[in-house]
């Protein structure tokens, strides 16, 4: 006979398994090591936006750069530049450490949920396996 309750349940797992994928991976981690993960993703992503900026801004004005090549001040403009980066730096990983501990905090609490209706699975399969060994 099919169990209501079982079957609901049941259900609700595979729809948070299939909806919160990213949950199971991101148990794997500790907080603190989720969080430094994603700090070096976004550090490095940060880095090679700042470098593409940098080309393209340095294409458009290669007019410019070319004719006055020779008067740049090019430390205070390397400075600016690197004022600029660590500036950028800064606020993204101030910005990755929140969302990304936000995030490992959100899918733990998800995964307890997860984990208890597990437990209430497996009690009615291990229920079920006693029946079967009374009989």
């Amino acid at each position: 006979m099919i169990n209501n309750s079982k079957v609901k349940l049941m259900t609700k797992l595979a729809v948070y398994e299939k909806k919160h994928k990213e949950d199971i991976e991101i148990s794997k981690y500790s907080k603190s090591d989720y969080v430094r993960l994603n700090l070096i993703k976004n550090v490095l992503s940060v880095t090679v936006a700042y470098i593409l900026v940098l080309v393209i801004v340095g294409l458009y004005q290669i007019e410019y750069l070319i004719a006055n090549a020779v008067t740049l001040d090019y430390k205070s403009l390397g400075v600016r530049i690197l004022g600029f980066y660590a500036i950028s730096v800064i606020v993204f990983v101030l910005a990755g450490l929140l969302i990304s501990s936000q995030r490992y905090s959100k899918a733990i609490k998800r995964l307890n949920k997860y984990l208890k209706r597990l437990k209430i699975l497996k009690k009615y399969y291990d229920e079920q396996e006693e029946k079967k060994g009374t009989l």
